[in-house]
C-alpha cells in the first residue's frame, strides 16, 4: 500500500481548509465578540465587521507561501525522499502560529478596544484553524510513517 503523502497540491487544499475554518469561527464569533470584548468605538467596529472575513483567506496564503518556501528548503538540503517530509513541514510551519493564537488569546492583556477586538476577532479563529490545519498536517505525516511505501524504503 501506498503512503498517503502530503503534496503541493494537497497542501493547497490544507490551507483552503485553514480559510475556511478560520472564516467559519469568524463568522461565529463577529456578532457576540464586539459586545462580550466591550468595544464601543465605532470606527473599530466598521473595521473589523468590512474587513475581517479577508483574513483567513489572507493568512492562508501566507502559510502556503510559507510552506513552499520551507518545501524547498527541505528538498534542497537533501530530504526530498523522506516520506513524511511535506506533512512535517506542514505541521511546523503552524506550530509558531498555534503558539502566538494561544498566547495572544489567554496572556495578552486586554487595555485597549483595539486589543480587545484584535484578540476577540482574530486570535480565537487563527487558534481554532491553525490547530484545525496542524492536526490534518499531523495526520498525514503519521499516516506517511505507518503506511511506507516499500519500494521507497528499499532504495529502488
Amino acid at each position: 500500500m501506498n503512503a498517503p503523502r502530503l503534496s503541493v497540491g494537497k497542501t493547497f487544499l490544507l490551507s483552503l481548509l485553514f480559510a475556511a475554518v478560520f472564516s467559519g469561527v469568524y463568522a461565529s464569533v463577529r456578532d457576540t465578540a464586539l459586545v462580550s470584548a466591550g468595544v464601543e468605538n465605532p470606527l473599530v467596529k466598521r473595521f473589523f465587521f468590512d474587513y475581517g472575513y479577508a483574513a483567513g483567506p489572507a493568512l492562508a496564503l501566507l502559510f502556503y507561501l510559507v510552506f513552499l518556501l520551507a518545501a524547498g528548503l527541505k528538498n534542497a538540503v537533501g530530504l526530498k525522499r523522506f516520506v513524511s517530509g511535506n506533512a512535517v513541514v506542514a505541521t511546523l510551519t503552524f506550530a509558531p502560529v498555534i503558539a502566538f493564537s494561544y498566547f495572544l488569546v489567554t496572556y495578552e492583556p486586554r487595555h485597549t478596544e483595539i486589543a480587545r477586538a484584535i484578540i476577540d476577532f482574530f486570535g480565537k479563529p487563527l487558534l481554532s484553524a491553525s490547530l484545525a490545519a496542524c492536526a490534518v498536517a499531523f495526520a498525514f505525516a503519521v499516516l506517511g510513517i505507518v503506511l511506507k511505501n516499500p519500494a521507497e524504503t528499499s532504495g529502488k
